[in-house]
């Protein structure tokens, strides 16, 4: 293939590689683009399932409906098995059929191709994600040249099966989330950020029970603290820290303080605290343990929308985040780490967030949508980049 039509033919690669997040149909467009670039006959990707431990055909550049996510190979079973298994590079020039590790299909045409290289696909972690197949029909050499593109090839197709999953698990927790959201969803008559969700639930705490004080916090395991409205937070050095975690039911502190866990199934959730001068007396500690499981619930499910809400603006980030990194990689010619490492260390520098630095990208390359549009529009790939 001349330089010219190699260097256009990687060009479209790229696009294929910032055009879509969904696997299958991103994956079947960049074997076809692989098999032009590098005059094979048959480019096929097979990704690693994670749960069955088996090697499934995700991508073909020929059309072969009836096989993908059919044909599966387990490590170590044929050519493609035995590369997942050993993570090692195999090239044969002619007779690929004839090798002891071959593994005859019969429904396909590449059983009989002469020519086979086969490439293990790795995440930056060393995970196996799975294998890149270039046949040719006739007996071919590998060239040190084409050796070197076929793996820096693999490196890229490596990092956009890493980018589509990591797509694919956010979409599913947000899914997730929403549904369990809509479960615990129990009380719809106040919806807001957290602190004043929590303030609003003192407040009425206050009037029920007729006490002068009620703070209602939250528990973030993640952060080890309970935390307030207004700043107020009750750390591991607190003495009511670890008696909140450990006990199942209301309890007084220091006499004047009564104190209530509270629990969603084993899961501690948050805490109330109500003050009044003398303490409180045992029917207002009563109603107080009586009112914790509805306003454990009511708790979860602000929590679980706050959850939901930042789930899908990740999810959103992530599809700009794809989409500026594809204008730097295709337009400012660099690589996908590099573009990675210069969007982050600019929102750093900047002190701004992340999405707004991608939007700047886009905007200044002139692929921002016009007012009104959402972010999901404006991450969708110019006209003339292959469709998801």
């Amino acid at each position: 293939m001349p330089s010219d039509e190699r260097l256009e033919v990687l060009g479209e690669i790229i696009k294929v590689f910032g055009a879509g997040l969904e696997l299958k149909p991103l994956l079947n467009a960049i074997a076809a683009a692989v098999a032009r670039l590098t005059g094979a006959d048959s480019c096929l990707i097979y990704v690693m399932d994670p749960t069955s431990r088996e090697l499934v055909l995700y991508g073909a550049s020929s059309p072969h409906p009836r096989h993908i996510g059919r044909i599966k190979m387990k490590l170590g079973e044929g050519i493609t098995g035995w590369v997942a298994e050993r993570q090692s590079v195999v090239a044969i020039p002619a007779r690929a059929y004839e090798d002891e590790r071959f593994k005859f299909f019969h429904s396909l045409p590449e059983d009989r191709y002469e020519a086979f290289f086969s490439a293990p696909l790795v995440a930056s972690n060393g995970q196996l994600l799975g294998v890149m197949n270039i046949q040719h029909a006739q007996p071919h050499e590998h060239t040190r040249e084409e050796t070197e593109l076929l793996l820096a090839l693999a490196n890229m197709v490596a990092r956009a099966i890493e980018n589509a999953r990591m797509y694919v698990e956010a979409k599913q927790r947000a899914k997730h989330l929403e549904a369990l959201f809509r479960l615990a969803r129990v009380v719809d008559n106040h919806r807001g950020v957290v602190d004043e969700a929590l303030t609003f639930i003192g407040q009425m705490l206050e009037d029920i029970l007729g006490v002068p004080t009620c703070r209602v916090l939250v528990y973030e395991p993640e952060k080890q603290r309970f935390q307030g409205p207004r700043g107020m937070r009750i750390r591991p050095s607190h003495p009511l820290f670890d008696r909140l975690l450990r006990s199942q039911g209301p309890f007084v502190y220091e006499d004047s303080v009564g104190v209530v866990p509270l629990r969603f199934g084993r899961q501690c959730v948050g805490a109330i605290l109500a003050y009044a001068d003398g303490g409180l007396d045992d029917s207002t500690l009563s109603l107080l343990g009586d009112l914790s499981t509805h306003v454990a619930a009511f708790l979860r499910t602000i929590l679980l929308e706050a959850e939901v809400r930042r789930a899908r603006e990740a999810l959103e980030v992530r599809k700009v985040l794809e989409r500026a990194k594809w204008v730097l990689i295709e337009r400012r010619g660099m690589t996908e780490a590099d573009a990675h490492r210069w969007l982050q260390q600019t929102a750093m520098q900047r002190r701004i967030p992340l999405r707004q630095v991608c939007e700047a990208v886009l905007i200044a390359e002139g692929l921002w949508q016009t007012e009104g549009d959402d972010v999901a529009q404006a991450s969708r790939p110019p006209a003339d980049a292959p469709a998801e």
